[in-house]
């Protein structure tokens, strides 16, 4: 927990959800951080389904650029909609490091979620060459389910219903999404790009933010 305490606490950005403190009760230590009423990414556009979706999206991306450029790199290991959070004043962040991995320096010790991860957002190299290994790239693939996500409501490979079933079609590589039904002036590349079952294929954080129109990291909270 200190170590998960150490590497949170680190992190500074408007996108990324910061660490308040620590607390030590009946059930043990625990990590503080700030409410978010309108809780996680898609219950909010669930209850606000006109809102402006591709903004969520760049604040995911510029979250996520924020820990690629980490020195050493960040690994979120963990992207998907439940775990973006939305503030007050609409603004996404990211959540949920259990999965995150300092690349050169080990795991960061966060223990939230399943070593597992989540199978619909995994990355093809993630289930064939080395399972549950989490690097950039496997990043840059589950940003683009996550980004789909957001835009259409849907999770990945929606008309798969069971864990085999989609773990089969990651292996085969097929698409987590039909891309027709989300294209728009900005995804069209990056998407199918992202997806592409050669990891070396894919682009990253910082292309797709150019694709998207952020051209400049966001300033520290500080």
């Amino acid at each position: 927990l200190k170590r998960e305490a150490r590497v949170w606490k680190s992190l500074n950005h408007p996108n990324i959800v910061p660490l308040l403190g620590a607390v030590s009760g009946r059930l043990g230590p625990g990590l503080v951080s700030p409410w978010y009423s309108h809780s996680n990414v898609l219950q909010y556009i669930r209850r606000f389904p006109n809102v402006q979706r591709e903004p969520l999206c760049e604040d995911v991306a510029s979250g996520l650029r924020y820990l690629h450029e980490q020195n050493p790199p960040i690994i979120h290991g963990d992207l998907k909609g439940v775990n973006v959070l939305i503030a007050m004043d609409g603004r996404a962040a990211l959540c949920d490091f259990g999965l995150s991995v300092v690349l050169d320096g080990g795991p960061t010790g966060f223990t939230s979620s399943d070593v597992g991860g989540t199978i619909r957002f995994m990355a093809q190299e993630q289930l064939n060459d080395n399972p549950g290994s989490r690097s950039p790239v496997s990043d840059i693939y589950a940003y683009a389910c996550t980004y789909a996500e957001i835009m259409t409501g849907d999770p990945p490979f929606i008309w798969y219903k069971t864990s085999p079933s989609i773990i089969r079609a990651i292996c085969l590589g097929e698409s987590p999404y039909k891309i027709g039904t989300i294209v728009s002036e900005h995804n069209l590349g990056f998407l199918g790009l992202s997806w592409d079952p050669e990891p070396a294929c894919r682009p990253t954080i910082a292309d797709i933010c150019q694709t998207l129109g952020i051209s400049q990291p966001l300033k520290s909270l500080r």
